[in-house]
């Protein structure tokens, strides 16, 4: 009974096995759709502890803390930045797929967020995931507060009319910070006029001041799943060193474009910061593409991401925190398998 497991790195291992099938493949299952998450157990590193004798602090339970991080990027509880941590999401009602605690705009109320989140997808409001306070040389106001903001696509409907006061002020708050905001939406624009006849959106710039919209253009789950299908595929193939066609066919798989873009529109958000622009970066959910984005401008942006324990910080906090849905993507179910949501997105970033 042949038995082919595809590796990510494009590897394929295959097993022929004589007997004892069931038991092999009931093995395979349990690793592979653990009954809960405590089977993917965490661990420590006890050499990185007694290197840095931090009382435990590279646990990976207690590597990430929200406070902690955005005090080490300058926000802390009693800041003049115009920035507040905010709390209403402390029983996650107010984003069920949101951190407890979030920085949002100090004029804006817990009632007036509570308003804008109806206006957004899954309640994925606008919030703050990154405050870049490296270039105050640049004049264009010295007060100037350049972030990062995520969210999910709005509501607009289906020929863009529907509004929402708070959501509009809610932007126009995290405009002032900065004079003008980028919003870097992660799709192709025809997929987020589609999605407008599902009740989704994108945001019309009129109803808002000194905003400008960006599609990068980047497909969806799907599309990233079935490229990189055909990248295996490609280097499956027998007497592959002999394919005079190598490249060009591994250019049809659409993965290089996948890369190219993410890098390309990473690098437009890190130097909209480094001009003391905000940004702010949704597709339709605002947990694949976004994140891929968000937390890629990070790394380029920030040296202490490029470092194993702010790399670790990275993900939790604009991954896991935030909502991408790993269990999913990359096929590891509590429940019932679903094929239809599994992609590639973490490998690919």
């Amino acid at each position: 009974y042949p038995i082919e497991i595809s590796l990510k790195d494009t590897r394929v291992i295959k097993f022929h096995i004589w007997d004892k099938t069931t038991k092999f493949l009931t093995s395979l299952t349990d690793s592979c759709n653990p009954r809960d998450t405590f089977t993917l157990f965490n661990f420590t590193l006890e050499y990185m502890n007694h290197l840095y004798k931090n009382d435990n602090y590279f646990n990976g339970w207690n590597i990430y803390n929200p406070i902690r991080e955005y005090t080490r990027q300058g926000i802390t509880e009693k800041n003049d930045l115009n920035l507040r941590y905010c709390y209403a999401n402390t029983d996650f009602r107010l984003c069920p797929t949101y951190p407890a605690v979030l920085i949002e705009p100090k004029d804006m109320t817990d009632s007036q967020l509570q308003a804008a989140s109806n206006y957004r997808t899954k309640n994925r409001l606008p919030v703050m995931s990154y405050y870049y306070k490296g270039n105050k040389e640049k004049d264009i106001g010295n007060n100037s507060v350049p972030c990062i903001w995520r969210s999910s696509q709005n509501k607009s409907g289906l020929i863009g009319t529907n509004r929402n006061d708070e959501d509009e002020k809610l932007l126009d708050k995290i405009m002032s910070l900065c004079a003008k905001l980028y919003i870097f939406d992660a799709r192709p624009k025809i997929n987020a006029m589609v999605n407008r006849l599902n009740g989704g959106g994108f945001e019309n710039v009129n109803h808002y001041n000194n905003v400008i919209l960006t599609f990068c253009g980047i497909d969806n789950i799907h599309v990233a799943r079935n490229s990189l299908n055909k990248v295996y595929q490609l280097c499956l193939s027998s007497k592959i060193m002999e394919n005079e066609k190598f490249w060009s066919g591994l250019e049809s798989t659409g993965w290089y474009t996948f890369i190219y873009k993410i890098l390309k529109f990473s690098d437009e958000i890190s130097k909209t910061l480094q001009n003391n622009y905000s940004v702010l970066i949704h597709c339709s959910d605002g947990w694949d593409r976004s994140a891929q984005l968000i937390s890629l401008s990070q790394v380029l942006i920030d040296p202490y991401f490029r470092t194993l324990e702010g790399i670790a910080v990275l993900i939790e906090k604009d991954w896991l925190s935030f909502g991408h849905q790993f269990g999913l993507r990359n096929g590891i179910y509590f429940k019932e398998p679903s094929e239809d949501q599994r992609s590639p997105i973490f490998l690919q970033w």
